[in-house]
């Protein structure tokens, strides 16, 4: 019978199998399928620019040329004018151009091309190195299967790193994921993107002066204060020193991040994890205070019972999505640290 070690370094060497054959090539050709794309477009507009050039070298008033129809199917075509030509700006548009005015948009049109080449570039890099990753990781689990021969001081060693890598291995899948596919991720992409209009418009009222406030946005809150009578949302608070160095903090130390951390989730950067779990611990100890008030402190601030629950309703949410972002982050921390010191401990006992 098969020793249980040797079936689960098997088993481990199948899934990496799977893992590259099924999301690591796959993703792969479709970031450099993606690049082709962009290279024929640059080309053509290469080639469109060369045309350009000719007609301006040979002073040409007038041509003729062959226009595709369909199906490799060519009518030659009069055209009577050559000082305006109309170029493919995107989305099925043309917009009449001069040369002069056409050659201009051609080279930044293809500066702009050249970058999305250079970023699907990057990525097919990045795939190319979990790859080659993958392979070693390959490579050294048939070295273990060679080096459980030896005796069982080895199955001491083996074990844990199966019991590591493995559950890594789930992880680092799901993360090659869209954002669609990623719920967490498209939960924390969403209350990103939507606290930066509402941090900047409503939430720091209370540090603006009331003079550059516009009236709309005034009155908006007034509105909001008519139905809930939120302490936290009065301009005319001026003692509440507390919840205002709570704004402060969300002005210049969660407000920028919002940008960073709405980019890095929806990309998926590694680098966006540790400032998440960061970012969940500060702001989980500022919403829960304003919470305990609201529900300690009702008849302080004259807050009747249907508006603590409209208030709480608002607030709450804001209290458990940077706990579930925190969560998210920190098994995927944990994870990836414990991957390398299996890693590192693999390396040196073989």
């Amino acid at each position: 019978m098969e020793d249980p070690v040797k079936q689960d370094l098997n088993a481990l060497i199948k899934k990496y199998d799977e893992f590259i054959a099924r999301t690591l090539k796959p993703s792969l050709k479709q970031e450099l399928d993606e690049r082709d794309l962009i290279f024929n477009s640059i080309s053509e507009y290469q080639k469109l620019n060369l045309q350009i050039e000719t007609i301006e070298e040979n002073d040409l008033k007038e041509l003729k040329t062959m226009v595709d129809l369909g199906s490799q199917f060519y009518v030659q075509a009069h055209i009577p004018d050559t000082r305006y030509i109309y170029v493919n700006v995107g989305f099925g548009f043309h917009v009449q151009f001069t040369l002069d005015e056409a050659k201009a948009y051609i080279v930044k049109k293809e500066a702009h091309l050249q970058r999305l080449a250079d970023k699907h570039t990057v990525e097919a890099d990045k795939i190319r190195a979990h790859i080659k990753m993958a392979l070693e990781a390959m490579s050294e689990i048939i070295m273990m299967e060679v080096v459980l021969d030896y005796g069982n001081k080895a199955y001491k060693k083996v074990e844990p790193a199966v019991q590591v890598v493995s559950p890594y291995l789930d992880s680092f899948s799901n993360e090659m994921q869209p954002i669609l596919n990623r719920p967490v991720d498209w939960i924390l992409f969403l209350y990103f993107l939507t606290h930066i209009p509402i941090t900047i418009f409503f939430d720091l009222q209370c540090l603006y002066p009331k003079s550059i406030i516009p009236t709309f946005l005034a009155q908006l809150n007034g509105t909001y204060m008519a139905l809930t009578n939120d302490p936290f949302m009065d301009t005319n608070r001026p003692t509440m020193y507390w919840f205002k160095s709570f704004a402060l903090c969300e002005a210049f130390l969660q407000l920028p991040f919002f940008f960073f951390a709405t980019y890095g989730v929806f990309k998926d950067k590694p680098w966006v994890r540790l400032p998440l779990v960061i970012y969940g611990a500060h702001v989980m100890t500022t919403v829960l205070p304003c919470l305990a008030e609201i529900i300690f402190n009702q008849e302080l601030y004259g807050i009747d019972d249907f508006q603590r629950k409209v208030i709480l309703f608002l607030y709450t949410p804001y209290f458990l999505i940077p706990l579930i972002g925190l969560a998210d982050a920190s098994i995927r921390i944990t994870k990836r640290l414990a991957f390398i010191d299996a890693h590192l401990a693999i390396k040196k006992d073989t």
